[in-house]
């Protein structure tokens, strides 16, 4: 007995339970691809392979033939598609939709919609401008370099002090101690090479 066990781990011992997998099974290999699966005829077999999945009117023939009674009941009509499609959106709709939203004129703009996407015009088509369009044309089509950023030009200002002038005018107003003593001294020995040429970096 080990000592260091406590008084639950020692009375209450887990007991393990060996699973048991439950696999489901399913008709179809592939039940989303499985009613599209088109099945190769050889030229040589004279018999075509009958797919697992059987057309949905060729279904209700069958249907009708082997329940009479049952087709004049609910077949006698032909089914409305316009009621079948409402019920199919109104299934799908969500508890906002359901509650608060107009499935009428939702159904009306779809329906719309739909017959509006039926007729395409080509990539090619000529569309006539209208005044908007006209009237506030894409500057790029006109000037490709409409929205380029214009180039700075600097302007010259007149206010600030011109060195070539001043020297031609001998004028001296304005040099401070640093630029009329060490400036002149300093730009004398670089341009005679007082002390060697200088390398510029």
């Amino acid at each position: 007995m080990d000592p260091f066990l406590t008084t639950y781990r020692r009375d209450f011992y887990p007991k393990r339970v060996k699973t048991d997998v439950v696999k489901g099974t399913q008709e179809f290999s592939d039940p989303l691809g499985e009613s599209f699966k088109n099945y190769l005829q050889l030229s040589s077999d004279p018999t075509s392979p009958e797919p697992p999945v059987v057309d949905a009117d060729t279904y209700l023939h069958l249907h009708e033939e082997n329940h009479p009674k049952l087709a004049r009941m609910h077949f006698k009509e032909p089914i409305n598609n316009e009621v079948m499609t409402k019920t199919f959106i109104y299934n799908g709709r969500t508890v906002y939709q359901i509650d608060y939203c107009d499935l009428e004129k939702d159904n009306a703009y779809k329906e719309e919609l739909r017959k509006k996407n039926m007729f395409r015009l080509p990539d090619d088509w000529d569309i006539p401008l209208t005044s908007q369009r006209y009237a506030h044309r894409d500057p790029v089509v006109i000037n490709p370099q409409a929205m380029e950023p214009p180039k700075r030009i600097k302007v010259a200002n007149n206010l600030e002090p011109q060195p070539h002038i001043r020297k031609i005018l001998n004028v001296t107003t304005g040099k401070s101690e640093y630029m009329g003593m060490i400036g002149d001294l300093g730009e004398l020995i670089m341009n005679e090479e007082l002390h060697g040429k200088v390398v510029l970096q």
